[in-house]
C-alpha cells in the first residue's frame, strides 16, 4: 500500500477536506436544489463510501502529524484512483490562485514564495505510486441532470466579445486567448472532452523579414499566411496572433491524434503558399499541449508549456511539431511528434 510520508501528509489531508467542501458546493447542493429529496448517497453509493473513507484517512494523517511516529499512514489501494483525481483537481485550484496572486506583484521574493506553494503538490504527484495509479472520477452534474440543466447552471456563460488583431484584423486578438481557453475548458470539462493548444512560430522569420523586406512581408506575405491559418482553424476553434511571428491555436474536442492531423495539414498548406514579389516560402515550428479533463495545469501554464514545446521544436531543427509524451508536462517529457 502507498505510504504518505510526513512531508506530504498535511497537503494530502487538506486536499481531501477541500474536496469534500467542493463536492458539497459544486455537486450535492446544486443537485438537491434542482431535485430536492433525491438521495444522492444511494444513487452514487460507492463514491460516497469512498469519500467517507478518505475523510477518515485525512483525520488519520492529521493525528500522525501530531505524533512522533516516523512512518506515515498507508492509503488503501482501492482509494488511490479517487485520491489521485481529487489531488489533481486541488493542484489546479491552488495554481489558479497562485497565478492570480503572481499577477499582482513584481517582487521576486514574493513570487518565489508563491511558486514554492505549488512545489509541495508537484512533489507528491511525481511519486511513483501516484504516477502509476489510474484515475477514478467523482460523479458530475451530468450524471444526474440533463445537459440543458447543466448548461443553465454553468458559470462559463459565454465567449468574450470577438476582437481581431489590431494590425491585420484577420486572427483573434491575443488578449482573448486565455479567456477563450477558460471558457472551452469549462465546456469540454462538462462533457469529459480534451482540448488542444498549439503554439506556432514562423521559422527564421527575422532572416525572412530582412531578405524579403518588412513592407513586402506586411503587405503580401503575412496576410496570405494568416488567412490560411484562419481558414484552416475555422469551424474547429480559433487562431490568435500573439506577436509578429508567433500564433496560437485553440481547438476544443481535439485529442492528440486529431490535433496532430490538423497541424500536419496546416503545415503542408503553409509550405505550399506563394507570395507576391518573392519566391521564398514559410515553414512552421509548433508546440502542442492536450488538456484532458484531469489536467492539473492552469490556463497560463498550458500556454507556457505549449510555448516550451514550440521552442523545443525549433531547437531540434525547426519545421517540426513537438509535444509532451507524459502527463507531467515536464521538459524531460518533450519530444518531436512530427518531423
Amino acid at each position: 500500500m502507498p505510504r504518505i510520508n510526513r512531508q506530504w501528509c498535511e497537503i494530502a489531508s487538506n486536499v481531501i477536506v477541500e474536496a469534500q467542501e467542493r463536492l458539497n458546493a459544486e455537486l450535492t447542493n446544486p443537485v438537491y436544489n434542482v431535485l430536492p429529496g433525491v438521495p444522492l448517497q444511494a444513487v452514487a453509493e460507492d463514491f460516497f463510501k469512498k469519500m467517507g473513507e478518505l475523510m477518515a484517512f485525512a483525520t488519520e494523517m492529521s493525528m500522525f502529524l501530531k505524533s512522533k511516529s516516523t512512518e506515515g499512514p498507508e492509503l488503501n489501494p482501492t482509494l488511490v484512483p479517487l485520491f489521485k483525481t481529487l489531488f489533481l483537481q486541488a493542484r489546479l485550484a491552488k495554481a489558479i490562485v497562485v497565478d492570480q496572486q503572481r499577477a499582482r506583484t513584481t517582487n521576486p521574493t514574493i513570487i518565489t514564495v508563491l511558486d514554492d506553494q505549488l512545489k509541495a503538490y508537484d512533489g507528491l504527484l511525481r511519486e511513483d505510486w501516484f504516477q502509476d495509479a489510474t484515475l477514478e472520477y467523482p460523479p458530475s452534474l451530468r450524471d444526474f441532470l440533463t445537459l440543458e440543466q447543466v448548461e443553465t447552471m454553468d458559470a462559463h456563460a459565454g465567449l468574450p466579445e470577438r476582437q481581431y488583431d489590431e494590425k491585420f484584423h484577420l486572427l483573434q486578438a491575443p488578449g482573448l486567448f486565455l479567456a477563450d481557453l477558460n471558457f472551452f475548458r469549462g465546456k469540454c470539462g462538462v462533457r469529459g472532452l480534451p482540448l488542444a493548444i498549439a503554439f506556432l512560430d514562423i521559422d527564421k522569420f527575422k532572416d525572412f523579414n530582412t531578405t524579403v523586406g518588412h513592407t513586402n512581408v506586411n503587405r503580401n506575405v503575412l496576410p496570405v499566411f494568416m488567412a490560411t491559418v484562419e481558414a484552416q482553424v475555422y469551424g474547429h476553434g480559433y487562431a490568435y496572433r500573439m506577436s509578429g511571428d508567433e500564433y496560437a491555436l485553440l481547438m476544443p474536442n481535439a485529442d492528440s491524434e486529431l490535433a496532430l492531423t490538423f497541424l500536419k495539414s496546416l503545415r503542408s498548406r503553409v509550405a505550399a503558399l506563394t507570395y507576391l514579389d518573392t519566391e521564398k516560402t514559410i515553414t512552421l515550428s509548433a508546440g502542442l499541449c492536450i488538456a484532458d479533463r484531469d489536467c492539473f495545469l492552469t490556463d497560463e501554464e498550458l500556454l507556457q508549456r505549449s510555448e516550451r514545446a514550440m521552442a523545443f521544436a525549433k531547437d531540434k531543427g525547426r519545421n517540426r511539431i513537438a509535444g509532451y509524451t507524459g502527463k507531467l508536462f515536464d521538459d524531460r517529457e518533450l519530444g518531436i511528434l512530427v518531423e
